[in-house]
C-alpha cells in the first residue's frame, strides 16, 4: 500500500498488553479433529494459542527443534563410535573408581561417600574387607561386640 493512499474503514488499534487480538488461520481437517480432541475443556483458540507457546517455548529452551536433534544424533553417534567416555565426560558424569573398577556416577550424585568407601590405594579397597567393616561395626552397635576371626 503506498504511503501517501488513506486507508479505507476503520483505524487500526494498538495492541493492549494482555488482551486478546483475533488471528485467522485455515487448518486441514484432521488438524482440527486433533485441536478437538487435545483441548480438555478449551476453546480451540484456546487450544492453539496454548500450542503456539508451548512450541516458542521450547525453542527458548532448547533452539529450533532440527538444531536439538542434529546435536542428540551427534551424542548417539560419538557413544556408538566408542567415545562413550568423552560423551559421558560433557553431560557431567564423574568417574569414580569401585572394587570391580570403574563406575560413572550421574551429575549431582554423590561421590564423596562412594569415593572414600572405593578408594583403591585404601587397604579396605576389597568388597570383603568393605562388608566386613560394615557388619563389625553393625555387631558393635547392636553391643554384640567385636566380631571374631
Amino acid at each position: 500500500m503506498d504511503a501517501g493512499k488513506k486507508r479505507r474503514g476503520r483505524p487500526i488499534k494498538p495492541p493492549v498488553e494482555g488482551e486478546r487480538i483475533p488471528l485467522s488461520l485455515r487448518v486441514t481437517a484432521k488438524l482440527k479433529r486433533d485441536l478437538e480432541q487435545a483441548s480438555a475443556g478449551r476453546s480451540l483458540s484456546q487450544e492453539a494459542e496454548r500450542r503456539l507457546e508451548m512450541s516458542f517455548e521450547w525453542e527458548r529452551a532448547f533452539g529450533d527443534a532440527q538444531s536439538w536433534l542434529r546435536k542428540s544424533k551427534s551424542e548417539v553417534n560419538q557413544v556408538e563410535r566408542g567415545n562413550t567416555e568423552a560423551a559421558l565426560r560433557r553431560l557431567g558424569w564423574q568417574r569414580v573408581m569401585s572394587p570391580g573398577g570403574y563406575i560413572w556416577v550421574p551429575p549431582g550424585a554423590p561421590t564423596s561417600a562412594a569415593s572414600e568407601l572405593l578408594n583403591p590405594g585404601d587397604e579396605a579397597s576389597s568388597l570383603q574387607q568393605i562388608i566386613e567393616r560394615a557388619v563389625s561395626a553393625a555387631l558393635a552397635k547392636a553391643g554384640m561386640g567385636e566380631k571374631q576371626r
